[in-house]
């Protein structure tokens, strides 16, 4: 890291936690499909041609609400499509080690409670702008996937899918299958955020459990991959 993007991410850091105590935001985001390398590898012109665009309008919208130290990371778009594993919503306290997520199997909703994973990221010297903010890229240690860009003049913690631990707000995420982008952002003086609730309650272990029969059954897999069936 060049020594003033270092400044800059220590001088976020120390005025993050004041920022956010004093602020409600809500956030939206649009979410993308990213289209597999198994796609784009079809012999088959007009099949993968087909398959793209079909990714390509697979567009979903999530809504970021951030206030008082609580958090809640929720989608807004409904897909018609039935998917075997899929987060609807996250929501987590800062005072707290316990993250609520509730996600699907199908047409089944769960409760999953859990310990807020720790992230660790690497930041890096590279910068873009997006929609009109300068933002830096940082990679989880982990999982180089994972590629957060964060806004320095955003200064809280948090972005799309629970990610956090950045100096600045998480204005694009991009994972193997999705890239999430912030569209709009507006202050607010208050926001009554509460956890999901609706879903029945089980383990992280459980549901990976039931989400991995699930794919064996309708022939997925767990990489985010396109099955292409032949009728």
């Amino acid at each position: 890291m060049t020594r003033k993007i270092l400044i800059i991410v220590l001088s976020l850091i120390m005025s993050n936690n004041a920022f956010a105590q004093n602020n409600a935001f809500e956030c939206i985001y649009e979410a993308t499909s990213v289209i597999p390398a198994n796609v784009q590898e079809m012999p088959d012109d007009n099949i993968k041609r087909a398959v793209i665009a079909q990714l390509s309008q697979n567009v979903k919208t999530y809504t970021l609400l951030f206030s008082e130290g609580k958090y809640l990371f929720y989608e807004n778009s409904k897909s018609n499509t039935a998917s075997v594993g899929g987060i609807t919503s996250i929501y987590r306290e800062q005072n707290s080690n316990t993250s609520i997520s509730q996600e699907n199997i199908l047409d089944k909703k769960f409760i999953i409670k859990e310990n807020i994973p720790s992230f660790e990221w690497e930041i890096h010297s590279e910068t873009i702008n997006i929609n009109g903010r300068n933002c830096i890229k940082a990679t989880l240690k982990d999982n180089k996937s994972i590629v957060a860009w964060f806004a320095g003049d955003i200064p809280i913690a948090i972005g799309p899918l629970g990610y956090c631990g950045l100096p600045g707000l998480i204005v694009r995420l991009e994972t193997a299958t999705r890239i999430y982008e912030l569209s709009a952002m507006t202050k607010k003086d208050n926001l009554n955020i509460i956890p999901p609730t609706e879903g029945k309650v089980i383990t992280r272990e459980e549901f990976t459990q039931i989400k991995n029969q699930k794919m064996k059954e309708y022939g997925g897999n767990s990489s985010g991959g396109v099955r292409i069936i032949r009728m």
